[in-house]
């Protein structure tokens, strides 16, 4: 069986993580490399990233931002 190579957009889709987000983990080597595909052009290995979602820690919430309480919506500092 061939692993699949999926796009940015395909990570964000599955991981539901932002591009900007991606690319940080990345560079800090806590999510699979993407793979050149010539030129600019790259992709992930799908088994990768599933394997990364299925082994990554529940309590990794680093790139999360605060929880916003309800009453602190729309007002101004």
């Amino acid at each position: 069986m061939t692993d699949q190579i999926i796009r940015l957009s395909g990570v964000e889709k599955l991981t539901r993580l932002s591009e900007a987000t991606i690319k940080r983990r990345v560079k800090a080597k806590v999510f699979p490399s993407p793979k050149s595909l010539g030129g600019r052009s790259i992709g992930w290995l799908k088994s990768e990233v599933e394997a990364w979602l299925k082994n990554r820690p529940d309590a990794d919430l680093t790139d999360s931002p605060p929880p916003v309480k309800g009453n602190e919506i729309g007002r101004a500092s």
